[in-house]
């Protein structure tokens, strides 16, 4: 047998194996005989250890000159009692100056089930080299300062002030410091091998919860209505929405804290640490389990509720996992939904043209009549929903000619022939307050497109593009040919009216590619110059400030905007051809300097997190933005490197 108690002794009897590294230990070490009833699940001294503060690494013990073991038993005392020991750190003396590794104390107490880490007594005086009085937390190490030590014999003495009526370890650490981040990213990391079996297992706990939600008292309180759970969205710490919700594995209830939270909150050390703030079970770092149901619902909820999703406190969730959100707010969304498709401008109505039941082929005169008598149309003028079916009917029963199906010229004018488009240059998204009230309410540029596309004539030209040639270069050869058919001239309603375009056109069910990207793309295709492109960008800037500057989002929001933006500034594709690296890198740096002045971010501090992030996006993308920083020197964006060091990159995905 190994080595693997902390006595370094090798006697197997009486050894417990340690529920976490699974390691041999001796019971009598940690204080239980043989005689004494013994726990089922107990964890070795390096795991209570990493348990109890994950944010310090353990690196090496210091063994003391004048004892024999690395740790040292102290027992029970009746009074006052002084212990003292020496030890040496020349190896790592350097180390500890530059605070590369901290030297830390320990006492914990033996036997203490209720929490991971307490010292025995709040009265335990410790000096190091006799001069140095060192202060500690209850419930976490007593860290030595590097001006306390010196490179040979130190001397540490700890003094126990009153009458000790507990067994206890003493020990010293070296230690590294560890980022709440890296913590999180560890339990991220410890559910990636099972996520099916943990969802699955999540499923049969909220199911037994909804159909049993009387047999414990405690969730009784979470039943709104018969059958229905009641799941609080706020974080108990801080009153605020969980960004990412997660319990204790032996957590009973189905409410959650916010992980990131809950890490910062336990990051220092408290009397309630890794304490459940719901039921007050111990919950050690490794112990946590995030909820993916909690996560998804959360993430519904912000795409079908943007506007007010941070108000939503409470929802109710069905036996078919279906949630239900406060009538009132309910209400209240409902209305501004319903004002915004009453105003004049996102009608939802599209004007058949006279011409259109004149096309040699009668079926589609007959198609256009049933739909017209099917949804008692009075008169030319039908929804936008109406209009997709009925591409969808000429496309499924082949009433494009081959002709018009190979040439986008030709579906520019079967469109413009079957729709009434006399008014199309007339109107913007971007001159109605009603559509940019709507459209800065989505809060996100892939809601922003997916809006255009679903609610303009713009988006249903796509639409009409996309379901007969689905191509993005089809999309960008029809948008030109478009332009080019209605006779789009004056210069800025042309600009307003392409940008639309372009926007509709970026959307991606599939999301394949980032619409940010899809953006940039069809901009190049349809020949769009730099300068253009760059007034493009701005312009967008100055009418949807949401995607630009808003912090105020959902993490998700703005994350994913970040993304998008990179994208768009990352000009590569500019000009249709391959540019030289300092061409694009200038271009780049001139349009994110004129969105995001120094000027706006003097006056809105907090838009320069939105900054970094697009940066360090950028500087991960591509070598040719490596030293982007020394461009925004003068913007006091701090270490953006070290800001946005646990965030994981893959291609369009990125997780914080």
């Amino acid at each position: 047998m190994y080595k693997q108690c902390y006595c370094e002794q090798q006697n197997s009897l009486d050894s417990f194996s340690c529920i976490t590294c699974k390691r041999q230990n001796h019971w009598p070490c940690y204080d239980y005989q043989i005689t004494d009833k013994q726990p089922l699940e107990q964890r070795c001294l390096d795991c209570i250890f990493q348990a109890s503060n994950p944010f310090k690494q353990i690196e090496h013990y210091v063994r003391f000159n004048n004892k024999k073991s690395k740790i040292f038993q102290i027992g029970k005392t009746v009074q006052e009692q002084q212990f003292s020991f020496t030890f040496e750190v020349n190896k790592y003396y350097e180390d500890i100056k530059k605070n590369q590794i901290i030297l830390s104390i320990f006492c914990i107490k033996m036997k203490e089930q209720k929490q991971l880490f307490v010292w025995p007594s709040t009265n335990i005086e410790i000096l190091v080299n006799e001069r140095y009085q060192i202060k500690y937390h209850e419930t976490d190490f007593a860290y030595v300062s590097p001006n306390n030590i010196v490179n040979g014999q130190n001397r540490i003495q700890l003094i126990f002030k009153d009458k000790n009526e507990y067994n206890s370890l003493f020990g010293i650490l070296l230690v590294k410091n560890i980022e709440w981040q890296e913590v999180k990213q560890q339990i991220m990391d410890a559910d990636k091998d099972q996520i099916e079996q943990i969802i699955t297992q999540q499923k049969v706990f909220y199911f037994d919860k909804i159909n049993k939600p009387n047999e414990n008292s405690e969730e009784s309180i979470d039943v709104q209505v018969q059958s229905n759970l009641s799941i609080n969205l706020l974080d108990p710490f801080t009153q605020q929405q969980l960004q990412l919700p997660a319990r204790g594995k032996n957590c009973q209830h189905v409410n959650c804290f916010d992980l990131n939270t809950f890490l910062i909150f336990n990051s220092q050390p408290n009397k309630c640490r890794w304490t459940c703030p719901y039921c007050h079970l111990t919950t050690a770092y490794d112990q946590i389990q995030i909820d993916y149901l909690q996560v998804r619902l959360l993430q519904d909820i912000k795409i079908d509720h943007p506007n007010i999703y941070y108000k939503i406190q409470k929802v109710s969730l069905n036996q078919i996992f279906q949630y239900q959100i406060n009538p009132k707010l309910q209400k209240k969304q409902m209305s501004r939904k319903q004002s915004i498709l009453n105003s004049q401008n996102l009608t939802q109505l599209i004007k058949i043209n006279s011409k259109a039941l004149e096309f040699e082929n009668n079926q589609i005169q007959f198609e256009i009549v049933e739909l017209q008598k099917r949804n008692n149309y009075t008169s030319a003028y039908i929804t936008f929903k109406s209009a997709k079916k009925l591409i969808q009917k000429i496309k499924q029963k082949e009433l494009l000619k081959n002709n018009i199906v190979k040439d986008t010229s030709e579906l520019v004018k079967y469109f413009c022939n079957l729709f009434d488009l006399k008014y199309y240059d007339k109107f913007s998204v971007f001159d109605s307050q009603v559509d940019l009230q709507y459209l800065e309410s989505q809060q996100d540029f892939e809601l922003i497109c997916k809006a255009i596309y679903e609610n303009t004539v713009s988006g249903l030209f796509i639409y009409f593009i996309r379901f007969v040639t689905p191509s993005i270069k089809s999309f960008a050869q029809a948008i030109m040919q478009f332009s080019s058919h209605l006779k789009l001239s004056f210069k800025l309603n042309y600009q307003k009216k392409m940008l639309e375009l372009f926007l509709a056109a970026s959307y991606d069910k599939n999301e394949k590619y980032s619409q940010g990207y899809n953006f940039k793309v069809i901009c190049s295709l349809c020949k769009v110059t730099n300068d253009e492109y760059t007034n493009h960008i701005i312009y967008l800037s100055q009418k949807l400030r949401t995607i630009f500057y808003n912090l105020n989002a959902s993490s998700l929001f703005i994350v994913r905007n970040c993304i998008n933006l990179s994208h768009m500034f990352d000009q590569d594709f500019i000009y249709n051809k391959l540019r030289e690296d300092q061409d694009i890198y200038e271009s780049s740096v001139e349009t994110i300097k004129e969105i995001y002045s120094a000027q706006i971010l003097k006056e809105n501090p907090n838009v320069s997190e939105i900054l970094a992030l697009i940066l360090y996006l950028l500087y991960r993308k591509d070598k040719i933005y490596e030293n982007i920083w020394n461009q925004f020197n003068d913007y006091n964006l701090g270490n953006v490197k070290k800001k946005f060091k646990n965030l994981e990159y893959q291609n369009d995905f990125c997780y914080l």
